[in-house]
């Protein structure tokens, strides 16, 4: 009876031992369940932190302008090579037959300008404050290209506005003549008649003066 006893309480002894060898492996792998889920989270927090704190990279591309030349001013070759001489000349012409009655009209010369191609451009206004009715003027009959060659120079072209103008009005407009791209003084005749005006411009100093010819 006693052995029974003995053993009886060997077995309950190693169902203790066994009872608490289970427990602390329980514990063992739960402790490592544990620090593995940690481990996990410090990694997911590490991987976000780095995702957020990475800077963001501006690519700006720069275009080529090897085969782009940069856009240039434009040379002084390119400007404007017109030569302008400004005019206080003021005369009185008569109206062209063409247009009755005919009327005195006064005419200003603003100004002349040479350009490149040797056209002389004369820039005047008329005045028909005497006129009652519709008028015209006839230019190549008070102004001239005056040539010391050859005969004088009537002009090539004209303004449309001068073959028509209103009475009591203010007309701008132009008449040409061709020269020498190379000649820098020319001399225009202004009126007709037994007593005309000459006036010569000069285009190297930008100046004109009244002159005579003959």
């Amino acid at each position: 009876m006693k052995s029974d006893k003995t053993i009886y309480f060997f077995v309950l002894v190693f169902a203790f031992l066994v009872l608490g060898g289970f427990y602390l492996i329980f514990d063992k792998i739960s402790g490592l369940e544990t620090e593995v889920k940690n481990v996990e989270l410090n990694y997911q927090l590490a991987s976000k932190n780095s995702t957020a704190e990475t800077p963001t990279i501006s690519v700006t591309s720069t275009p080529e302008t090897a085969g782009n030349p940069p856009v240039q001013n434009p040379s002084a070759e390119s400007a404007s090579t017109d030569i302008t001489i400004p005019t206080g000349i003021i005369f009185t012409a008569s109206s062209s037959p063409t247009l009755q009655p005919q009327t005195p009209v006064t005419i200003t010369i603003e100004s002349v300008i040479k350009k490149s191609d040797g056209s002389i451009v004369v820039q005047m206004k008329t005045f028909t404050s005497q006129a009652t009715s519709y008028s015209a003027i006839d230019p190549k009959t008070f102004i001239q290209y005056v040539s010391l060659d050859s005969e004088n120079q009537d002009p090539a072209n004209a303004s449309p506005i001068f073959a028509s103008m209103p009475p009591k009005s203010v007309n701008t407009g132009t008449v040409i003549f061709y020269a020498n791209p190379d000649k820098t003084v020319i001399i225009l005749q202004m009126g007709r008649g037994d007593n005309p005006t000459f006036y010569e411009f000069n285009f190297t100093k930008k100046t004109y003066r009244e002159t005579v010819v003959g």
